[in-house]
């Protein structure tokens, strides 16, 4: 769902060579990102592009060596959402590289919401997973478990939150 609100907003601004960077291709997690980001695009009529993929690990180094090779061979991206945010801190390391501004050339969003992104310059665009949030609800349940709660288990659902700043322009 988090890629689904990044993928809609760099649409909305009007990108159509929009590239995933990150996650190991073995990772769960990763496939179903890589799903909600595939559904907007085909929901918008935007033809995916397998090459507009790349994995890596997650790392700031990983991130911008896996942009700059994509970058040089798909000049035409002008957007890239990271796996996490520390991978969107390499891509936007490697496109102030390459001589192109980030939010102005080429557009940047992150999954996380760690508190660097808005540190940054220019400040990330990142999908906030409610990590404090979750890790309330999730101590919540556990101490109701501990005092004898018989409950059936349940699914708990936290909607992401797309964080707008000043990467995607």
């Amino acid at each position: 769902m988090g890629l689904q609100l990044a993928t809609e907003h760099l649409i909305k601004k009007g990108h159509k060579h929009i590239a995933f960077v990150g996650g190991l291709e073995i990772s769960k997690t990763r496939s179903h990102r890589l799903g909600g980001y595939m559904s907007k695009l085909m929901e918008h009529g935007i033809p995916f592009n397998e090459r507009y993929i790349r994995s890596c690990s997650a790392s700031r180094s990983e991130g911008a060596k896996v942009t700059r090779e994509l970058l040089e061979q798909h000049p035409e991206i002008t957007a890239i959402i990271g796996y996490q945010d520390i991978v969107a801190f390499g891509v936007m390391r490697a496109i102030k590289d390459l001589g192109k501004t980030v939010g102005k050339d080429i557009a940047v969003v992150g999954f996380d919401d760690v508190a660097e992104s808005a540190d940054t310059n220019p400040a990330l665009t990142s999908i906030s997973v409610s990590a404090r949030e979750i890790g309330r609800a999730a101590g919540e349940i556990i101490l109701s478990r501990m005092e004898g709660d018989k409950q059936p288990y349940k699914s708990v659902v936290f909607p992401p939150k797309l964080v707008v700043r000043s990467s995607c322009g």
